[in-house]
């Protein structure tokens, strides 16, 4: 029986660095997430940038009124003039104060973002390197067990099947190392359950993200039965 996912201390190092360093970048800001902060940001600036128009109105229409008798020209302009902006203004406020809170709660997340960026830059590189390590020693390793015709464990067949589809060789085989790298990353040792259990709560939250994302991956594979 070929132990498909049987890690040796080279290997296991490997799967930690790995998982260390991935653990750190799920803290930080996906592309989605990063985006919406910065439109965030953005709204506000395009938000204050019309508040202070509006206000210069009411300061100038303010101005002529302190300037200018009620009888003479530009008085009552300036009197409307003013009144339109203070209305403006006091219809806006909630909303204008809405978009500088998320625009604070946005600058903070991105300042975060930024500095486990720069802290963990070394980490993080050293974690992808440790991952296209291992994802290369794995595909070696399902490669021989192919080329060789060797017994595979019911975990894998029961998931996978004898071989993958013709139609998506390179998919299938990305998925088994995944799958792979699952088992050894958390020393999963179920005989035919490819997962083993599924993470509780108090698990950790990368674990559970990827549990979820392969049960889903896996539920889609076609099961060829025979090689």
């Amino acid at each position: 029986m070929t132990e498909l996912d049987a890690a040796g201390p080279a290997m296991a190092a490997l799967a930690t660095i790995a998982e260390r360093g991935e653990c750190i970048e799920r803290a930080m800001l996906r592309e989605g997430p990063r985006a919406a902060c910065e439109q965030a940001v953005a709204a506000w600036h395009t938000e204050w940038a019309g508040y202070r128009v509006t206000r210069d109105r009411a300061v100038a229409a303010s101005r002529t009124i302190a300037t200018t008798g009620a009888d003479q020209a530009g008085y009552r302009a300036a009197v409307s003039a003013f009144a339109l902006a203070q209305d403006e203004l006091a219809r806006t406020r909630s909303h204008r104060e809405r978009s500088r809170n998320r625009a604070l709660s946005a600058v903070a997340q991105l300042e975060h973002d930024q500095l486990l960026r720069q802290r963990h830059a070394g980490q993080i590189e050293q974690s992808r390197r440790a991952r296209a390590e291992l994802d290369e020693l794995l595909e070696a390793r399902l490669a021989e067990a192919f080329d060789w015709d060797r017994p595979l464990p019911a975990w894998f067949t029961n998931t996978l099947g004898a071989g993958p589809p013709t139609d998506d060789v390179a998919g299938w085989r990305a998925t088994a190392v995944r799958l792979l790298s699952y088992r050894i990353t958390y020393s999963v040792c179920s005989p035919d359950r490819a997962l083993g259990p599924r993470p509780g709560p108090s698990t950790c939250s990368r674990r559970r993200q990827w549990f979820a994302e392969l049960d889903h991956e896996l539920a889609r594979v076609p099961v060829r039965l025979s090689s």
